[in-house]
C-alpha cells in the first residue's frame, strides 16, 4: 500500500511550478529570442535596433528562487547558482506534459513557459487547474500524515530526542543515504547527519534504484504478517539535474539508532 506516488510526488512538483509561475515579484528579467518570435504576443515583444543588429527579447517576471550559499547541506551535485538554474528549469520541463489539454495548447513555447513568460489567458486556466489540483493533492496529503505521525513499539523511539523528533518519517525524510547494507540479517542505513538506523530481521521487499546517494522524501510504516513494511519514496538527480523518483520497501521486525 502507498499513499504517497511517483505520480502523486509529480503533480506535488507541478502546483509547486505552477505556484512559482503566478507569483508576483515585481522583477522582470529580459530573454533574448532566437529564431521565430511567433510564441510571443505583439503587446510583450521588444525589438531593438541598434545599428545593423537587430534583436527580440521579451519581459519574464522573475520566478527562480536561489540559494545564498551552495554547499554539501543544499544537494551535493548543485554547486553553483548556474547548478541550481538549470536544476529548477529542467524539473519545470519535466513536469509541465502533466497539465491539461486546454492549457497546453495556449503553450506555444515551453521554453519561454518554464522561464516566466505565462499570458493572460492561460494564468486564468492554471488559477482553475491549481484549485482544483489543490484540492486533490491535500486530501491525499492529510491521508498521509495519519499515516506519517503512527507510532509502533520501535527501540528507535526510546533513543530520540522527542523534543526534535516527533515520528520515524520526520527523522528520515530529507536525509540522504549515504551507505544501505546487510550484516547478519539486518540492514543498516546510514544517514547523511551521521545517524545509523538498523532494521532488524529484515528483508528487501522492493528496490527500484540503488538507495544510496538517494533522498528520502516520504516514508510510510505499516504492519504485516511479519512484523512491518518502511515504505520510501526516494529521489535522485540525474547528469541533468532532472529529479527521479524511485520505490523502496523493506520487511523488518523492530528499529533502532546506532552512532
Amino acid at each position: 500500500m502507498k499513499i504517497i506516488t511517483k505520480e502523486w510526488k509529480n503533480y506535488y512538483d507541478l502546483l509547486g511550478v505552477i505556484y512559482d509561475l503566478r507569483k508576483e515579484t515585481g522583477w522582470k528579467l529580459p530573454v533574448l529570442i532566437g529564431g521565430s518570435s511567433a510564441s510571443v504576443q505583439k503587446r510583450d515583444l521588444i525589438t531593438v535596433n541598434a545599428g545593423d543588429v537587430q534583436s527580440n527579447f521579451v519581459l519574464v517576471k522573475y520566478t527562480f528562487d536561489f540559494e545564498s550559499d551552495y554547499t554539501d547541506d543544499f544537494e551535493p551535485s548543485i554547486k553553483s547558482p548556474q547548478d541550481d538554474f538549470l536544476f529548477q528549469y529542467v524539473n519545470r520541463l519535466r513536469v509541465l506534459p502533466l497539465l491539461p489539454k486546454e492549457v497546453l495548447a495556449k503553450i506555444k513555447d515551453r521554453r519561454l513557459f518554464a522561464l516566466g513568460y505565462v499570458g493572460k489567458e492561460t494564468d486564468k486556466l492554471l488559477t482553475a487547474f491549481a484549485d482544483k489540483l489543490s484540492e486533490e493533492i491535500n486530501k491525499k496529503f492529510n491521508e498521509y500524515e495519519e499515516v506519517r505521525n503512527r507510532t509502533f513499539n520501535f527501540t528507535i523511539y526510546s533513543q530520540m530526542d522527542e523534543n526534535y523528533f516527533s515520528s520515524v518519517a520526520e527523522l528520515l525524510e530529507h536525509s540522504r543515504i549515504l551507505k544501505l547494507c546487510f550484516e547478519n540479517g539486518d540492514i543498516h542505513i546510514d544517514l547523511d547527519w551521521e545517524k545509523e538506523v538498523i532494521l532488524t530481521d529484515a528483508e528487501v521487499i522492493e528496490e527500484e534504484c540503488d538507495a544510496v546517494n538517494s533522498t528520502v522524501s516520504f516514508v510510510e510504516i505499516y504492519r504485516n504478517e511479519n512484523g512491518f513494511e518502511l515504505h520510501l519514496l526516494l529521489k535522485k538527480l540525474d547528469k541533468n539535474f532532472e529529479e527521479k523518483y524511485y520505490y523502496a520497501t523493506y520487511s523488518f521486525k523492530d528499529m533502532k539508532f546506532e552512532d
